[in-house]
């Protein structure tokens, strides 16, 4: 039978982090003990479609966390605050396949929708790279999370010769911005980071291409010898891999306009050509 439905379920605790078992205040928990466990749950259901020469698969994932880990920094009176006052939700549609043209060719790509939402109110990191400390208003959607994602590759492999040309789109993605509170400069939101509703990262279509050739060889010293070729955003595009707005700050006190865009640019085009033996 080449047509499989599925579904998983899952539930699980992840543990706070070992630094957060240290001493100190925990007011917003109620005690001096750390964040009791996230419990997360997940579901997952789909078809798959599996032969020599096609493979078709589609699914539907859902995950919630709740009880999600949240702490904050107060640099003043240097406490550290730790609690189970965040949440949160994933859920999307997931669908790849892949099938060969010819002995020597196939063609393969996936594509992903992502939604994403903040369950509860809490300070916490607001980017994937945890780089970013904020806070998380209810109902918000993840910064840096594109809401689509795809790629496709061509694929070539036949004797010496290998080679791959593929894509990959990323979609729309929320920037952040500090939160300003002129009014109340001491707010413990003053400076926050969250997720900005205004503005969005630009979507970005990279190509990229590789190669290699399998130098015949022989010699009892050298076992194999292969050249390999690499190309990175073919067509150099400008494109940033995240972007944020910020605002300078006076004192301590992020108040002080206007804002300024700062961002991490993606690579541009490269090329490299490399011999690898192997004795």
């Amino acid at each position: 039978m080449h047509l499989t439905p599925y579904a998983t379920y899952g539930k699980g605790s992840l543990f706070s982090p070992v630094s957060d078992y240290g001493s100190g205040s925990n007011p917003l928990a109620g005690s001096e003990t750390a964040p009791t466990p996230e419990i997360v749950h997940m579901y997952e259901a789909g078809l798959r479609y599996d032969t020599p020469n096609l493979y078709l698969s589609a699914d539907y994932f859902y995950q919630k966390v709740n009880d999600a880990f949240s702490f904050y920094e107060n640099y003043l009176t240097g406490t550290s605050y730790y609690a189970n006052q965040g949440g949160f939700l994933v859920r999307g549609v997931e669908v790849a396949g892949k099938a060969r043209l010819t002995p020597a060719v196939t063609l393969s790509g996936n594509f992903s929708y992502n939604n994403t939402d903040y369950t509860d109110s809490a300070f916490e990191f607001v980017t994937l790279a945890n780089d970013q400390f904020g806070y998380a208003f209810k109902g918000t959607p993840f910064s840096n999370t594109p809401t689509y994602l795809a790629n496709i590759a061509l694929d070539y492999d036949k004797g010496p010769w290998t080679a791959e040309l593929s894509a990959q789109y990323t979609g729309r993605e929320n920037q952040t911005y500090d939160i300003l509170t002129p009014n109340d400069p001491q707010s413990m939101l003053s400076g926050a980071t969250t997720t900005d509703l205004q503005n969005t990262n630009d979507p970005n279509f990279i190509f990229n291409f590789n190669a290699s050739y399998k130098i015949p060889v022989n010699t009892h010293r050298i076992k194999s010898l292969k050249v390999i070729f690499t190309a990175l955003n073919i067509f150099d595009v400008h494109y940033y891999t995240y972007k944020y707005n910020s605002e300078l700050a006076s004192g301590g006190v992020y108040s002080i306009l206007p804002q300024y865009e700062s961002g991490l640019i993606g690579p541009p085009r490269s090329l490299q050509l490399d011999l690898v033996a192997k004795f």
